[in-house]
């Protein structure tokens, strides 16, 4: 097991369990850019809300490289977005990362629809989920880019007018939407 200090620094590849306390005056470096603990989720709490390394422990899990984490844990969209705000889209439009953890207004008069890109073209961590409501009255439906697989009980269309829809990617170009019709 590896344990991290305030003061450690880790290079090269990381493997096995890493366990350390983090607070609001550690540092974490991705890629040489500094990312806020707030930014870096560590997993749930009993309740099942997302918990963050802000005042967290780190334990468990957590493999790959010093400058690409992933697991247990990961860094919430390579540090962008992931705050719960939202983003207003009037016409189609193809996802990024900074959708991720965030909630995308499908936002129009007439039919809207948002595309989950190929991992070729935006590398979403496994276990993104990406959500978006019909805000607007046009109909709302989830497309899927080139060598992309949607899975899902019915369409892709959403339900209605304020209805909200979930993806969930749960392996490279494949998602699984829930929250359709």
């Amino acid at each position: 097991m590896t344990h991290i200090s305030e003061t450690a620094t880790l290079t090269g590849a990381l493997s096995g369990d890493v366990s350390g306390e983090l607070n609001s005056t550690s540092v974490i470096k991705v890629n040489g850019a500094s990312v806020p603990t707030s930014k870096i989720l560590v997993g749930t709490n009993s309740s099942g809300q997302l918990v963050d390394a802000s005042s967290a422990t780190i334990a468990n899990n957590t493999t790959g490289t010093a400058a690409n984490i992933t697991g247990v844990a990961a860094v919430a969209n390579g540090g962008a977005g992931g705050d719960g705000s939202t983003v207003n889209q009037t016409g189609n439009f193809t996802f990024a990362l900074t959708n991720a953890g965030r909630i995308t207004k499908f936002n129009s008069a007439s039919a809207i629809a948002g595309t989950i890109p190929p991992n070729s073209s935006v590398a979403f961590p496994l276990g993104t989920v990406l959500t978006g409501i019909q805000y607007g009255a046009g109909a709302a439906s989830w497309l899927a880019g080139s060598g992309v697989t949607l899975r899902t009980a019915s369409t892709l269309n959403f339900p209605g007018q304020w209805c909200m829809s979930h993806a969930v990617q749960i392996a490279t170009d494949e998602w699984v939407v829930t929250g359709v019709s």
